[in-house]
């Protein structure tokens, strides 16, 4: 199956998001390794598995996709409810090509980011995802 970023799944609270921005559509960053390496004074390595699993995924879109209203006014939804009513959203990304997954339960999104240029801008959104599901190229091993 040859890779295409339109057969990409992405859902938030179960409304697809599309529109993306120029060249990047959907990045992640871990909040951590998987592991920890410690150097002991003599030199010696020692590993601890690291249990903090919560990563940022960044949504770049164009601004004039509807997504961006959708995701914009979640957001201020969410940053204007008071600090004991935390309303996380729900996040969905699958790439049917090769079966990478990411589902998040809990997640809370960051102000939007716009940048204007001479052409239409782009928008980023932040998501922190606390502790997603995540599974790896398991289409490329059928």
């Amino acid at each position: 199956m040859a890779y295409d970023l339109k057969s990409v799944i992405c859902t938030v609270n179960g409304v697809p998001v599309d529109g993306w921005s120029e060249d990047d559509a959907i990045t992640f960053e871990n909040d951590s390794d998987i592991w920890t390496v410690t150097k002991t004074a003599d030199g010696k390595a020692l590993y601890s598995k690291n249990n903090d699993n919560a990563l940022m995924c960044t949504l770049h879109l164009s601004q004039t996709t509807r997504a961006y209203a959708f995701l914009a006014g979640f957001i201020q939804t969410q940053a204007a409810l008071p600090g004991f009513l935390l309303v996380p959203a729900l996040v969905a990304i699958v790439d049917p090509s090769n079966g990478d997954s990411t589902i998040g339960t809990a997640v809370f999104m960051n102000w939007p980011e716009p940048s204007k240029a001479k052409t239409v801008g782009t928008v980023e959104i932040k998501m922190h995802l606390k502790d997603p599901t995540r599974t790896f190229g398991v289409a490329n091993l059928l």
